[in-house]
């Protein structure tokens, strides 16, 4: 067998890319990555018993793409092959490189929904994958990103991945197959082509496995990060206070003790254990939150990429999404009762009161006028075993509540008597006493 089918063959063994008897889908652009990808497969299909088709997506980006979709047609019609093709030119959001990616792989997501085919193959080379790493690095990425390109991704696969881009340029002319060159690979407009065109040239001067030498660096830092993502897992579950929709609270004190590595990538699975995607944040952001937390400074927030944010207050670091700024009117004390506030949800609910933990009240003793609302003027408490009123802002000053989340936090009042505070305050006049027959639980989370 040929060098270079060996050496692909060992890529999809190793990996256990592709079983007996799937259908893979070879998605081909007309480039020489791709064209060698096709060629490779449909070669390697008895070998391994699996079925080849091929697709092309057309992003009509430029001029000449159509011609590379007749080329592509042609090219799997001499080989005897099922071909699908889609075109679609829509803008959308993003970069031209994000938008046409987005575009393409909804494509060959219809497909292996549509039971075309059991896997998409990619022609992403060794290359590639070291120009993914040095773009994450230079972007200030953690080091599971700078692991570059992975083998398979779900039913996504790359079985040149292992393999040099010139080697399969050396193949294709060996082999008289023709291919169509992409111009805007010639320019220096995007950051992958000034790293392929001057950054590993540079590279290889000073060693001819240069690629090859950050690939295998590249790998053993993924599998490094995945190491520390275990223990920085289970040093989240421990230090994690609380857990908002969006948002999770996390111990300031408990990260102290840290190596800064460690408290890096607890960050990041904090924004993901709060369902927020961190890929966008950089060492940048990551050393603003460490800023944060060393100045101690309550109140203080700051905004991320993605609508991503972290902020410090009496509750602790909170790493998530920003809150919606929602506008909450006044409303009646009823039950139940679930509304937006403050980036949180205000719940009612009727309860047996032995199975409760949060804060309860009697519900007959709520005033017919009661409301819940956001604090006015002149609001003030009743604290037991204190004779007269205190102020609202005065109790707020007390337990060290930041301005900046006051305006925030739902009440509980009838006039300008405050009732109720989340987990602050509960006036004794709603306590459930003996007696009592209609628990109402009241919560903010």
């Amino acid at each position: 067998m040929n060098p270079l089918l060996k050496a692909v063959s060992s890529t999809i063994r190793k990996r256990k890319m592709i079983a007996h008897g799937q259908i893979v889908c070879a998605a081909i652009s007309g480039g020489p990555d791709s064209t060698a990808l096709l060629f490779i497969l449909n070669e390697l299909k008895e070998t391994f018993g699996f079925r080849v088709k091929a697709c092309h997506f057309d992003h009509a980006l430029r001029s000449g793409s159509s011609g590379d979709a007749r080329f592509a047609e042609k090219m799997v019609e001499r080989l005897g092959l099922e071909f699908a093709m889609e075109r679609d030119g829509s803008p959308g959001g993003g970069s031209i490189q994000s938008q046409a990616r987005e575009r393409r792989y909804r494509f060959f997501k219809k497909l292996l929904d549509s039971g075309y085919a059991d896997l998409v193959a990619t022609g992403h080379t060794l290359d590639d994958s070291v120009e993914t790493s040095i773009m994450w690095m230079l972007r200030g990425a953690g080091p599971g990103a700078f692991g570059g390109v992975p083998h398979v991704r779900e039913k996504y696969v790359r079985p040149l991945l292992d393999t040099r881009r010139s080697a399969l340029l050396s193949w294709l002319e060996r082999n008289d197959i023709e291919y169509v060159i992409d111009p805007t690979n010639d320019t220096d407009k995007y950051l992958r082509n000034r790293i392929r065109r001057h950054v590993i040239p540079a590279l290889e001067i000073q060693s001819h496995k240069a690629v090859e030498a950050v690939a295998r660096l590249a790998g053993l830092v993924k599998d490094q990060s995945l190491i520390l993502e275990s223990m920085a897992n289970e040093k989240l579950t421990a230090i994690t206070e609380k857990k908002y929709a969006g948002r999770l609270v996390v111990k300031p004190a408990a990260l102290d003790g840290e190596p800064e590595a460690m408290r890096l990538v607890i960050y990041r699975m904090a924004f993901r254990s709060a369902g927020a995607d961190p890929s966008k944040l950089s060492f940048k952001h990551l050393d603003a939150i460490e800023s944060l937390l060393s100045s101690r400074t309550l109140g203080r927030s700051l905004d991320f990429p993605g609508g991503l944010c972290a902020r410090l207050d009496h509750e602790g670091l909170t790493l998530g999404y920003r809150p919606k700024h929602e506008t909450f009117r006044e409303t009646g004390v009823t039950c139940p009762l679930q509304t937006p506030v403050g980036g949180r949800t205000l719940r009612t609910c009727f309860v047996d009161s032995e199975k409760v933990k949060g804060q309860i009240i009697d519900a007959e003793k709520a005033p017919s006028g009661a409301l819940f609302r956001t604090r006015n003027p002149g609001d003030f408490l009743r604290i037991k075993g204190m004779s007269g009123r205190k102020k609202l802002k005065t109790f707020f000053i007390d337990r060290k509540i930041p301005s900046g989340m006051r305006d925030r936090i739902p009440l509980m009042a009838c006039g300008s008597e405050i009732l109720w505070i989340p987990d602050l305050f509960l006036a004794p006049s709603l306590l459930a006493g003996v007696g009592a027959r209609k628990f109402m639980e009241l919560s903010w989370d």
